[in-house]
């Protein structure tokens, strides 16, 4: 076989394998088996979407073998085997139950930071190596690797502002219609000040999940987030303030204090809660910005669940940095479910 044409099914072969992986990861890694994969889901699409093109491009090269230096194929399989790797080590190490530091970073814990860097380089090396193959099918040559970073910023520009126009697409709960009460009202977790008091977003959806509570909307409170070092838990905050201001019987409330990331939290409830509750209805209560979010993860994990946001109205301003925020933790999940 022409040793051109060898690199080109390698660099196939190891794009498969790659999506394979991520599917791995996004699943197992996220304790769920395949019964929950679906096509149909966002992340899944544009994940086999962007390796498809990968290969359909590398056969398409095939016909034009000759006029492409078998260099350039080195290239393309080098950068294929790095994008790859990046992968392969999170998978060994999520085999091995490998945890990373629990020390914190700007207000994240390495654990989260070093898993999600490495997704990052391998996604956006996969980006580049597409478009350095779909210049060669477009007859580009000397410059072709330069404007492949280009290019691959012009792509990641695009998939932000997809994914920011998503955050509006949101349906949620209406409590109008009498047989709409749900079993158990969600707080996710959010920021905690001095003296163990939420932070102003955190109170709102606090203070609507209490009004809802109290007109019988909900039968229970679930109140989730952990905490830095030194630091009262989010959970443990939102549970003080319920239990002080509402006078909310305690019984009523579930604490979970481990999880840091909306992602944990709602795999939590998926995995670790709803086994014991798998007839019940939950409602997630945050942000109006944070809900696109969150019913991409109920999707994910195909949880038996709604969203309503809280009554807190945001500046112009902080509506769109948190909206741009959620946005690329929302490209995130889809590319990554982290």
């Amino acid at each position: 076989m022409n040793s051109k044409k060898k690199y080109i099914y390698f660099t196939i072969l190891v794009s498969i394998i790659n999506l394979i992986l991520i599917f791995l990861l996004k699943y197992y890694g996220n304790d769920l088996s395949f019964n929950n994969f679906s096509l149909l889901k966002v992340g899944n699409f544009l994940n086999i979407s962007f390796t498809t093109i990968l290969i359909l491009t590398s056969l398409y090269l095939l016909k034009k073998i000759s006029k492409i230096s078998e260099i350039h194929f080195k290239i393309v399989f080098f950068l294929s085997i790095s994008y790859f790797l990046p992968l392969l080590i999170l998978f060994f190490l999520n085999l091995l139950h490998f945890e990373f530091s629990d020390k914190y970073l700007f207000g994240y814990p390495f654990r989260k930071i070093i898993p999600l860097l490495f997704f990052l380089f391998s996604q956006l090396l996969q980006f580049y190596v597409i478009f350095i193959l779909l210049s060669f099918a477009f007859k580009r040559r000397l410059t072709l690797y330069f404007y492949s970073f280009f290019y691959v910023g012009i792509l990641v520009t695009l998939l932000l502002v997809f994914s920011f126009l998503s955050t509006y697409n949101v349906k949620e709960h209406n409590f109008k219609l009498p047989e709409n009460k749900l079993d158990y009202g969600i707080v996710l977790g959010a920021a905690v000040w001095s003296n163990n008091k939420p932070s102003t977003l955190f109170m709102a959806r606090i203070d609507k999940c209490a009004l809802l509570y109290l007109n019988n909307n909900i039968e229970k409170i679930h109140l989730t987030g952990g905490s830095a070092p030194g630091e009262v838990s989010e959970a443990k905050s939102a549970f003080l303030y319920l239990t002080e201001k509402y006078k909310i019987t305690p019984g009523d409330i579930i604490l979970e204090e481990k999880t840091s990331t909306t992602n944990e939290q709602i795999r939590y409830i998926k995995t670790k809660f709803n086994i014991f509750t798998t007839k019940k209805k939950y409602l997630f209560i945050s942000d109006k910005f944070h809900l696109k979010r969150i019913s991409e993860m109920i999707d994910f994990y195909n949880l038996n669940a709604e969203v309503i946001s809280s009554d807190y109205n945001l500046t112009l301003n902080k509506t769109f940095y948190y909206r741009l925020r959620d946005s690329i933790g929302l490209l995130l999940f889809w590319f990554f479910a982290i």
